[in-house]
């Protein structure tokens, strides 16, 4: 892992994912260039549960895009699976502004695997949006080979 961050995003704070920082250094790669260590933790009244997991930064723009959408029409609904599938999230909106979420997530060798389901407000959707809209510039898509061919052209010291 690189640098570390301390950026967290949290649905109701039952479920909360801190991104810790790009996993490697950029190499040229749209894959290994753009994934991000983060640590997912889950608490639900007796049940709690943690993972450590990879996302890709080009979940996050979706990711977003979705939750704008059930936060402007509160009937509709979000599904998001990470990349290596450690972590599932479904929020579903009734129209009357109570959101429903559950998922899961489970172990690196996906032997264990952990279900979570609870309610909350749609008020408490804005807080999420507003953590990954901070998150998404902190952590943007390293793509670019231009950039990646500047710093390799660049002399070191």
């Amino acid at each position: 892992m690189l640098a570390a961050y301390a950026m967290t995003l949290s649905f109701a704070k039952k479920v909360e994912i801190d991104f810790r920082g790009y996993r490697r250094r950029r190499v040229g790669d749209p894959n290994d260039d753009n994934m991000l260590d983060v640590h997912i933790a889950v608490s639900v009244e007796e049940f709690a549960a943690q993972v450590d997991s990879v996302f890709v930064v080009m979940e996050l723009a979706s990711l977003l895009n979705s939750l704008r959408t059930l936060y402007g029409s509160l009937g509709a609904s979000v599904d998001f699976v990470s990349q290596r599938e450690h972590f599932r999230l479904h929020l579903a909106g009734d129209g009357l502004g109570h959101i429903t979420c559950s998922g899961a997530i489970c172990s690196d060798a996906g032997r264990n695997r952990a279900q979570f389901a609870f309610e909350f407000d749609q008020t408490e959707l804005r807080a999420a949006i507003s953590q990954l809209e901070k998150v998404i510039p902190t952590f943007p898509d390293r793509t670019d080979n231009q950039t990646l061919q500047a710093t390799a052209a660049t002399p070191r010291r």
